[in-house]
């Protein structure tokens, strides 16, 4: 900010020392000319005085009100110090006095930048119209006029399709209760937020990280997080993993920074989190990185830069963690999404379906606006305006998204003199901007089904559609504790690993059944010790038939690691049915299916002499066969060890 604001500056000193030097004006007054000229002589050089120019402007354009050159000083001048009514008085006195003279094509922009900003769209156009038609030899002008007639046009329509918006302030006693708070980031439950608070202004402001719990449905008194998060430099636009667990931060001027501002990493062990580690080269760059938002299962970060390379200012990347740990080279969301403007506050939703963000150059109401877009098989699709009056002609920023799209938080700016100040709302998701299916957190525990000892296990949870993998998150090692998000519409096999265990597998058929409220999904593995069966839910027939769906692979490459890692192992597999058909017909059925599995493991490199196959039809049912819910239950493959 402070560079632009240096960049204006010279473009004021320059446009109006130009003006000096034509020596052609549109006044004859050579009093108000000699006031003008004083008035540059007072803006030039290193003891610059502007009250005493500002001064002599006036007294310029009161012996002259067509003094046009005088009025684009002022108003360049009252718009670069943030006074806006009064620099929109002195372009409008231009217009009034010069409404089609090439010489202020500048003034007509910024009356129409003005205009756009405080929302009243049909004054804008008539002034970025103005711009056009008088701006033939000013191309990029031009061109930007007829982006911004346009941005107006969409606003307007905006306006004409506005929803209801309920909105609260959170209270001044906990959330509010600090200067500047912003950015504000949830837990996939709901139960943590995580935000910024800034104390002071302007560049030498200190931002720091804090984090509020909810107890008794009411925001706690939010506690600075201790160092080495917070230090005497600033830290801010942190993001939480949706089981509180894994945090992404901004910290800038460090000994370790790799640019002006890095993104670090911290997790949490225990109740504390550990020291914060630089990303590094690989991810971080010699120029400004910032605002991460980190996916639920904390394996993608969002992020906004000003690194080279990219479509504009600052675009959005994205960094993903392997297998090995480390963070991939950060990919540049594309043209979908970043524009030649500025793309900042990225946040992806918990479901990891739709990234919102912020955007001063996506048609909008003016400033930064508020977007989304939906990811579908990997690409992201063309953005879309949250509308109004979520959007608004002033500056939008941060947005977060609960998990069931039920209530959004996000921080309004105000102004008060100079200085600016912030306060975070909440608000209830309209529901034009809901998709059409929304998603709940399932949270659980991991457990030793021996000695009831928590377990850190590593859970997967696979959409068995087209999408592939979904989220890979890791129990807690304390206390067994996990959080995977499920969304309506979608069919999922969670898998839970640990080594010395068998792994636990669970289906979940939301293409079918209602998904209504968060689950509560207790998990607890056999050691290998142990001989009992192991059922295999997510292996897949057609009705009556023996070849495996595709959608099986996932259990059965499971399955297969299970049996390379430890290959002392020799198993049965056993096919089960229900007591629909003959009891000869549900032996042969189940034999096949048992087979079926045997050669899939077998075509995986598995020796076939550690491996046999049975079918037991309807001999040795688990659940009742008078009701559709036990018979599912009966129709399974399972394995056992020998």
């Amino acid at each position: 900010m402070r560079v632009r604001i240096i960049l204006l500056s010279f473009f004021v000193f320059f446009i109006s020392v130009s003006f000096a030097q034509k020596k052609q004006y549109t006044t004859k007054s050579k009093k108000a000319i000699k006031l003008y000229e004083q008035a540059l002589e007072m803006m030039g050089g290193y003891n610059r005085n502007f009250d005493g120019a500002f001064a002599n402007l006036e007294k310029a354009v009161q012996i002259d009100p067509n003094f046009g050159e005088a009025h684009q000083t002022l108003g360049d001048n009252y718009r670069l110090f943030q006074r806006n009514d009064v620099a929109k008085s002195h372009y409008e006195a231009i217009v009034r006095s010069y409404p089609k003279n090439a010489t202020f094509i500048a003034s007509y922009y910024h009356l129409g930048d003005l205009y756009h900003k405080e929302g009243e769209y049909a004054k804008a156009i008539s002034e970025f119209q103005r711009v056009i038609d008088v701006g033939a030899h000013t191309a990029k002008i031009v061109k930007s006029s007829e982006q911004r007639l346009e941005a107006c046009k969409v606003a307007q329509g905006l306006v004409a399709n506005a929803y209801p918006l309920v909105e609260q302030m959170l209270p001044r006693e906990t959330i509010n209760s600090n200067s500047f708070p912003s950015h504000p980031m949830l837990t996939a439950d709901g139960e943590q937020m995580i935000f910024s608070i800034r104390e002071g202004q302007g560049r030498l402001a200190n931002e720091q990280i804090v984090i509020s719990k909810m107890d008794d449905k009411e925001w706690g008194y939010p506690r600075l997080l201790p160092s080495p998060i917070n230090t005497e430099e600033n830290e801010g636009f942190a993001s939480i993993s949706g089981d509180g667990q894994t945090m992404v931060f901004t910290a800038c001027n460090r000994r370790d920074g790799v640019g002006r501002c890095d993104l670090y990493i911290s997790y949490k062990e225990g109740e504390k989190w550990s020291d914060p580690v630089n990303l590094g080269k690989g991810v971080n760059s010699a120029n400004w990185d910032s605002e991460p938002s980190l996916s639920t299962d904390g394996k993608r970060i969002y992020f906004s830069s000003d690194r080279p390379g990219g479509l504009g200012k600052r675009d959005l990347y994205v960094t993903q963690k392997g297998e090995d740990g480390k963070w991939s080279s950060p990919k540049n969301l594309g043209g979908k999404v970043n524009t030649v403007g500025n793309e900042v506050t990225p946040f992806i939703h918990p479901d990891g379906r739709r990234l919102f963000f912020a955007s001063d150059y996506h048609y909008g109401m003016g400033g930064y606006d508020l977007f989304y877009s939906n990811v579908f098989a990997g690409e992201f699709q063309e953005p879309v305006n949250l509308g109004y009056p979520l959007n608004t002609p002033n500056n939008e920023g941060s947005l977060f998204i609960t998990t069931d799209y039920s209530t959004g938080y996000y921080e309004k700016f105000f102004r008060q003199g100079q200085n600016s100040y912030s306060l975070i709302y909440e608000f209830e998701v309209p529901e034009s901007i809901k998709p059409k299916a929304v998603s709940f957190h399932a949270k659980g525990m991991v457990s030793d089904q021996q000695t009831a000892e928590p377990l850190a296990s590593k859970i997967t949870l696979v959409d068995l559609g087209e999408e592939g993998l979904e989220q890979t998150v890791s129990s807690d090692q304390l206390e067994g504790k996990y959080l995977v998000v499920l969304t309506q519409g979608h069919e999922y096999a969670l898998h839970v690993e640990k080594e010395g265990y068998y792994f636990h597998s669970t289906h979940f058929d939301f293409a079918k059944d209602a998904l209504e409220a968060p689950l509560a999904l207790e998990v607890k593995l056999k050691p290998l010790s142990n001989k009992e069966a192991v059922v295999l839910p997510n292996v897949f027939f057609e009705s009556g038939k023996y070849e495996l769906l595709s959608k099986s692979t996932f259990e059965l490459n499971k399955l297969a690691q299970l049996l390379t890692d430890n290959p002392s192992l020799k198993i049965e597999i056993g096919g089960h049915t229900d007591n629909v058909g003959s009891t000869q017909d549900n032996i042969s059925l189940s034999e096949k299916r048992a087979k079926a599995v045997y050669d899939y493991l077998v075509e995986q490199g598995i020796a076939s002499s550690r491996l046999r196959f049975k079918g037991y039809g309807e001999t040795k049912a688990v659940a009742d066969n008078s009701t559709e819910k036990g018979r599912q239950a009966n129709r399974r493959i399972e394995f056992r060890v020998l």
